[in-house]
Order: structure tokens, then C-alpha cells, then sequence
């Protein structure tokens, strides 16, 4: 990070940009050793964790006789509920003191709060996009077919995972300075949302009258969209949930934004 000191702001868009790049890509370097350095198998302990949660739905799944869930095979289709939440989880629960814990950068000009939660997501989603593709390809090494058949949807709604753990991450971290309560209660929240979010099972195996309420949930729409993209058969129903994604992604961005304002003094100290 000493090479910030070096760094020379120039006053246009490109050279702003050029140098919130070069931040950013310093801080996932630092942040990499932060949260995977302490430990000897580093990046590889993800992989193993992930496969570790993915064996032991699918081991219950097999054991029930289900092979395949709407037309995906079990390994895929839990896969990708994992990713998913994990990506929004890990966003949401590892900036929450992201910014306090390298207060010390924040000495140098160029270096702000929010470049240090842009620079913890991308890791985080990386970390993960990285495992779901060697999973993947383990999978195909063993004759289970994985393709992406609506490839727009697959993209769109991959960045609407990151985008949305992004805001949810700005949002929580910045309200936790004001009320330092919030960061004991998002655990208990977010274990909530995790039985709730259609990670090991569809919702099209509910009542109509439990969907309409399951679907308030951003991070479901996300995995079943995204579980859709890439089978021929699994069936969801969109409808305007494109929109309803990008507005809870807009709100909670925006207000963290402000938030993140209101407390720049607190973040700096």
C-alpha cells in the first residue's frame, strides 16, 4: 500500500478513474491475505467448505430419490443456491467492520471507505464465481452436463448477486456506525433468510399462497432465475422481478450511499 503515496490524482475522469482502479486493485491484494491468509490451505479451505455444504444436501437429497430437481441435476442445482448466498452473505457480514479494520489506510488521500467495501465484495464474489467453476468442472469430469442456455439471464442476474451484496454491504456497514446493534442482529437475520431463499429447494413446490410472499425475497428471485438460465426445463416466472431486483438494488445503494456520507467523519477516525 506504499505505493499510494506515489499515486497522482489528476483532475479528470479518466485519471480519476485510472486511480481508483489502481487503489482498488491494491486493497483486494491486501485483502486477500486479510481473509484467506491465516489459513494454510488459503483459497482452497473455500472450495473444500463449499463442496462440504453442497454434499451434505445432495447426500440427503439422494438418499429421498431425488437425482435431479426440475430438470438439474442435484450437485448444479444446490451449487448454485450456495454460490449465491454465499456471495450476498459474505458481502453483507465481512464489510460490516471492513472499514474500521483498515482505518490506518484511510490516512492515505487517495484511498476511501467505500473503495475498501468495493474492493472486500470483489473478493468475496470472485472467491466464490472462482469455486462454483471448479466445482463445475469437477462435475463435468464426471459426466454431469452443465449448460447455459439463456446467457443474458445468467449474466444479468450474476450481476445483480454482486450488485445487490455490494448495496446490502454499504447499506449494513454504514448503519452499524450509527447503531452498532445492527451488527449483532444481521447474523440472526440473515440465518433467517437463508432457510427462506431457495438455496436447497424451488419454489414452484409451494402453495400459491406462500409464493407470493417468498417472493419479496430478492436473493430468491436471483437463484431461481439463475438456476433457469442454465436448464431447459426448470421453469420460473419472471415476470417483472428484473425490475423489483434493480429497485431493491437501487434503495439500499442509495441509502447506503447517504448513510455512508452521514458517517465519512466516523469512518476516517
Amino acid at each position: 500500500m506504499t505505493g499510494t503515496r506515489n499515486l497522482k490524482y489528476e483532475q479528470n475522469f479518466f485519471g480519476a478513474c485510472n486511480c481508483m482502479f489502481t487503489v482498488i486493485y491494491a486493497l483486494i491484494l491486501r485483502e486477500t491475505v486479510t481473509l484467506y491468509g491465516d489459513r494454510k490451505l488459503g483459497y482452497l479451505w473455500v472450495v473444500i467448505q463449499t463442496i462440504f455444504n453442497i454434499s451434505i444436501f445432495a447426500c440427503l437429497r439422494y438418499i429421498l430419490g431425488a437425482s435431479n430437481i426440475g430438470g438439474l441435476p442435484t450437485i448444479y442445482f444446490l451449487l448454485i443456491g450456495f454460490t449465491c448466498w454465499n456471495i450476498f452473505d459474505e458481502c453483507i457480514v465481512k464489510c460490516l467492520k471492513a472499514v474500521s479494520a483498515n482505518s490506518s489506510l484511510l490516512e492515505f488521500p487517495h484511498v476511501h471507505p467505500l473503495d475498501v467495501l468495493l474492493a472486500r465484495c470483489t473478493l468475496i464474489a470472485t472467491t466464490h464465481i472462482f469455486t462454483a467453476a471448479v466445482i463445475i468442472l469437477g462435475g463435468l469430469a464426471f459426466g454431469l452436463d452443465f449448460e447455459i442456455t439463456h446467457f443474458d439471464d445468467f449474466t444479468i442476474l450474476l450481476l445483480f448477486t454482486f450488485i445487490l451484496g455490494f448495496s446490502s454491504a454499504i447499506f449494513f456497514a454504514s448503519l452499524n456506525e450509527f447503531y452498532p446493534s445492527v451488527g449483532k442482529a444481521i447474523p440472526f437475520i440473515l440465518r433467517g433468510m437463508f432457510f427462506v431463499s431457495g438455496i436447497f429447494f424451488s419454489i414452484s413446490k409451494f402453495p400459491s399462497r406462500w409464493k407470493q410472499y417468498l417472493e419479496l425475497n430478492p436473493v430468491l428471485n436471483i437463484i431461481e432465475g439463475m438456476r433457469m438460465s442454465v436448464s431447459h426445463t426448470f421453469s420460473y416466472t419472471f415476470n417483472n422481478h428484473y425490475c423489483y431486483i434493480g429497485f431493491i438494488c437501487a434503495s439500499l445503494l442509495c441509502l447506503g450511499l447517504l448513510l455512508e456520507q452521514a458517517s465519512h467523519r466516523r469512518f476516517e477516525l
